[in-house]
C-alpha cells in the first residue's frame, strides 16, 4: 500500500489501490477458512470483515478495532487486505492467496501470524521514490528505519538506513545506524543521531 499523506492541507498525495480480484479472493478466503481475521484497508480507515479471537503475535496486542463489513457487499476501494490466525492456519491461506493471484496483486511475507496482501508493484521503496521526486530531494539526502525484511528493499534505497538494536538480523546487516530497541524509541533516537550529527558537521549526511 502507497498513502502518501501530507499533513498540511490534510490530503492523501498519492494513492494505490487492490485489484478486485484480491476482493474476490478475500471472499475465497473468508468461506475456505473461518478462523482467520479479515481486514480490509481504505483510506478512511479499517473495515474488519471478520473478528476472530486471535492476538498480533509480533506486538501481542489484540488486532486495531474497524468497522464490520460484510465482505460480498462492500464496494469500498481497498488499498491492504491483512489476514489474521494462528500461525499453522495463516501458512495455509498464505498458499492459498499467492497460488490465485493471477498476477494481479503482490504479497509480502507474513510476520509472525499476520500476512499483507497489498497493490502489484507497490513498496515502502517505491514509496520514498514517490516523495523524493515529488519533493525534488536526492535519495542521498534521506533516512529511513525498518526493522523488518519488508523494510529491506527501502533501506537499500534511503540514502541512510537505520533500525532499532532489536531488528530482524538480515536487516541489521545491511543499516549504517543502530538506535536503540523498538520499545526504547528508536525513531527518537533516530533523530536524536541526526540532531548530533548537523551540530557536529553542519549537516546530517
Amino acid at each position: 500500500m502507497v498513502l502518501l499523506f501530507m499533513i498540511i492541507p490534510k490530503d492523501f498525495l498519492s494513492i494505490e489501490f487492490l485489484a478486485p480480484h484480491a476482493v474476490v479472493v478475500a471472499r475465497e478466503v473468508y468461506e475456505k477458512f473461518p478462523g482467520v481475521r479479515i481486514e480490509l484497508y481504505t483510506p478512511e480507515g479499517m473495515e474488519l470483515a471478520r473478528d476472530a479471537n486471535v492476538l498480533d503475535e509480533c506486538t501481542l496486542a489484540t488486532r486495531p478495532h474497524g468497522a464490520p463489513v460484510n465482505i460480498y457487499a462492500t464496494n469500498s476501494q481497498i488499498t491492504r487486505i491483512v489476514y489474521v490466525a494462528h500461525k499453522e492456519i495463516i501458512k495455509q491461506v498464505v498458499l492459498y492467496v499467492r497460488e490465485h493471484a493471477q498476477g494481479k496483486y503482490d504479497t509480502i511475507d507474513p510476520v509472525g501470524n499476520f500476512f499483507n496482501v497489498i497493490p502489484q508493484g507497490v513498496t515502502k521503496a517505491s514509496a520514498l521514490q514517490q516523495i523524493t521526486d515529488m519533493l525534488k530531494i536526492p535519495m542521498k539526502n534521506t533516512y529511513c528505519i525498518g526493522d523488518s525484511y519488508n523494510d529491506f528493499e527501502m533501506l537499500l534505497t534511503a540514502g541512510i538506513s537505520a533500525c532499532p538494536a532489536d531488528a530482524q538480523e538480515k536487516v541489521r546487516q545491511i543499516c549504517k545506524v543502530i538506535t536503540c530497541p523498538m520499545s526504547g524509541g528508536a525513531v527518537a533516537d533516530l533523530i536524536e543521531y541526526i540532531e548530533r550529527r548537523v551540530e557536529a558537521y553542519g549537516h546530517s549526511f
